[in-house]
């Protein structure tokens, strides 16, 4: 039996169908536990592993057709452990210009989109797919959806 953080109380654990990561409203977390106190009513959410959850979507964004968005962009600088200012002294662009692409004011430039992807690859081994795979930019048919479920120890595209 889970205990309540605000006030001790008894909690109960359901599952929750899907929720959209915070900083990526675009990537869907589904079948997530979510503990709720009886006396109180407080909410909390179990994520579990959450630096391998990261890398999950990290490593899926490098793979999508299509420029990255602003919020794409800015998830994977934060996932490289960057600040706007470290981006932009490595991209050679002004911190400006780099949080007008992050607030969707600007789009990344093909070959900075190119530059981000390879740098994401090269941070972590990803041998599932190709570095061709993450050349390629071709506009989207649709707007770009993640999913993810954990299965027993292991956070997978759904």
């Amino acid at each position: 039996m889970k205990r309540c953080r605000s006030c001790g109380s008894r909690s109960i654990t359901t599952r929750l169908e899907d929720r959209p990561l915070d900083s990526l409203p675009s990537v869907t977390l589904r079948e997530l536990k979510i503990h709720r106190c009886d006396e109180c009513g407080a909410e909390a959410i179990s994520i579990p592993r959450m630096e391998q959850l990261h890398e999950v979507v990290a490593k899926a964004l490098v793979k999508k057709r299509g420029r990255l968005s602003g919020p794409e962009v800015r998830y994977l600088r934060k996932w490289l452990g960057w600040s706007g200012r470290d981006f932009a002294r490595r991209f050679d662009l002004s911190a400006e210009h780099v949080s007008r692409i992050e607030n969707g004011h600007n789009a990344i430039a093909l070959v900075a989109d190119r530059l981000l992807r390879i740098l994401v690859l090269t941070r972590a081994p990803a041998p599932d797919y190709s570095p061709e795979q993450v050349l390629e930019t071709e506009p989207a048919d649709e707007p770009f959806r993640l999913g993810l479920r954990v299965t027993g120890q292991q956070w997978r595209a759904a």
